[in-house]
């Protein structure tokens, strides 16, 4: 009985890891981002109230692909063949003050160095930190994503592999997380910009889901993407 027992436990842990491999993170054989490329969106509450623009921009350098995120106040740089983060930086506001986390890949650790000021003192240049902090995570050894890269390196996934399952770094926290992008049919979608065939991706963090469409033609731009509270919809690019 427990030689049983043993046997069906192997197997179990045997389709586990091969469909964990299956489902490893995977860009498409010729994928590549836009080279430089401007797309607009408006944000909507979930009383479907516009408030307020944003813009995402892509451009390709020497250093890599660097993508901008305007109301985020955030920049990542990517590899760009590998779109494996480089380095980024992101602003938040909270309690009076203004937050600065810039990030650095090296090859084997992922590091966050964390700046605070008054926000009165944010554009001061000289005035001081209130906090100077540096952290840092070994790299782990699945495949990983930067939180600020997430929605926008995505329209070069691979979308005929219907899950990826990942490591995301999320700078705010200085953590790895757990995630599963799961890819579903294609659908008709609505928005400001017209209708398009996208491809519904459901972004699942263990504790939240949620939801991004992307354009099923080529470049596969984001058209939509809904956090619960707020939704991105594509109006021009």
């Amino acid at each position: 009985m427990k030689e049983i027992i043993i046997i069906l436990l192997t197997i179990i842990v045997m389709i586990f890891t091969m469909n964990a491999g299956e489902n490893t993170l995977k860009f498409a054989e010729d994928h590549a981002l836009p080279e430089h490329d401007t797309l607009f969106y408006g944000l909507y509450d979930a009383s479907d109230i516009k408030l307020i623009e944003t813009i995402i921009v892509y451009d390709l350098t020497e250093e890599g692909v660097w993508i901008t995120d305007f109301i985020n106040e955030s920049e990542i740089l990517l590899d760009a063949v590998t779109l494996k983060p480089i380095s980024g930086s992101k602003m938040f506001h909270n309690a009076g003050q203004a937050i600065i986390i810039g990030t650095l890949v090296t090859e084997d650790s992922i590091y966050a160095h964390l700046l605070a000021k008054n926000e009165k003192d944010a554009a001061d240049s000289t005035a001081p930190f209130q906090h100077n902090e540096t952290r840092s995570l070994p790299i782990p050894k699945s495949a990983f994503l930067h939180n600020d890269q997430l929605l926008y390196s995505f329209p070069a996934i691979d979308f005929t592999q219907k899950r990826h399952d990942f490591k995301l770094f999320v700078p705010a926290s200085v953590s790895f997380i757990d995630v599963a992008a799961i890819i579903g049919k294609p659908e008709k979608i609505t928005t400001p910009a017209g209708e398009f065939e996208a491809y519904p991706v459901t972004f699942d963090f263990g504790t939240v889901k949620q939801k991004a469409w992307y354009e099923l033609e080529e470049p596969n731009r984001m058209l939509i993407y809904d956090n619960g509270t707020l939704q991105y919809r594509f109006e021009k690019g």
